[in-house]
């Protein structure tokens, strides 16, 4: 069997392998085929960012917000979890839902004063 090397430099050259040599080498073949190929399917080519570094700085900002903004909510909703239920309630109601109350909406739908939902 003859095998065919191509140098970094282009240069190329042929050597004779026979025997348990070929084998070792056809095998060590296919397992580097295995390997690269399970590894690139799991992957995303980032070529397109080789021309345009914007691009990936764009989205990196735009992981980094993301990131950001995940852990301020992680934050905000401990800190709500540990308000009384009643008062849970009232900043889900006027700050957290979509379509949210007014203060004065919610206060006239738990019967209460501004004043007091306020405090």
């Amino acid at each position: 069997m003859e095998i065919k090397y191509t140098f970094a430099n282009g240069e190329e050259t042929t050597v004779e392998v026979c025997g348990d040599f070929e084998e070792i080498i056809l095998e060590l073949d296919r397992n580097l085929y295995n390997n690269n190929h399970a590894e690139t399917r799991r992957h995303v080519s980032l070529s397109v960012f080789n021309e345009d570094k914007k691009v990936f700085a764009d989205i990196e900002a735009g992981f980094e917000k993301q990131l950001s903004d995940q852990v301020d909510m992680e934050i905000l909703y401990k800190a709500i979890s540990f308000l009384k239920p009643d008062e849970q309630e009232l900043v889900k109601r006027i700050y957290l839902d979509k379509g949210s109350k007014s203060i004065s909406d919610y206060a006239r739908t738990v019967n209460l004063s501004e004043n007091v939902i306020k405090r």
